[in-house]
């Protein structure tokens, strides 16, 4: 596999969605504010796809024009570490970005599937308890969030 011209492709769909998105959201000349992040939007799909099987997966294989999971994960895994790391200390623009998975107690995790989400998609993970401390878990996701993001955005949940 060419990460380089995988990377490539990627970031061409991204943009023909981003555009889509934007063409959508404008309309009758009225505009609105807008905040699209084509990286995430494919980090996302990427995970879903190493997540759901079957025909979910197929579709977003399909929708990226990408030949395999493991084609995307590679892909968001330089997104992750390139595209949406803070480069403050070379100039560039600062992005703070959070990506984490709380998954309920109750639930049983692959072992492979939560590597995944560590070290691909440098996600954290967690394991809380939804049913019963729902408030609890929402003040620790916010507080979280808000530690990763400098304070950029402070309420997830």
């Amino acid at each position: 596999m060419d990460l380089g011209k995988s990377v490539a492709k990627q970031n061409e769909i991204v943009l023909r969605l981003a555009k889509h998105v934007i063409t959508t959201t404008t309309t009758a000349g009225k505009t609105s504010n807008l905040v699209f992040s084509p990286a995430l939007i494919h980090v996302i799909l990427s995970f879903m796809a190493a997540r759901y099987h079957g025909d979910t997966e197929d579709q977003i294989l399909s929708l990226l024009q990408a030949s395999s999971t493991d084609e995307l994960n590679a892909v968001s895994s330089k997104i992750v570490t390139a595209v949406l790391a803070d480069s403050t200390a070379s100039g560039s623009p600062m992005i703070s970005a959070a990506n984490g998975v709380w998954v309920d107690k109750s639930l049983t995790v692959e072992p492979s599937f939560k590597d995944l989400l560590e070290n691909s998609y440098k996600a954290a993970f967690n394991q809380v308890d939804f049913r019963t401390k729902a408030g609890e878990v929402t003040e620790e996701v916010n507080s979280w969030v808000e530690k990763q993001t400098n304070g950029l955005i402070t309420d997830l949940l």
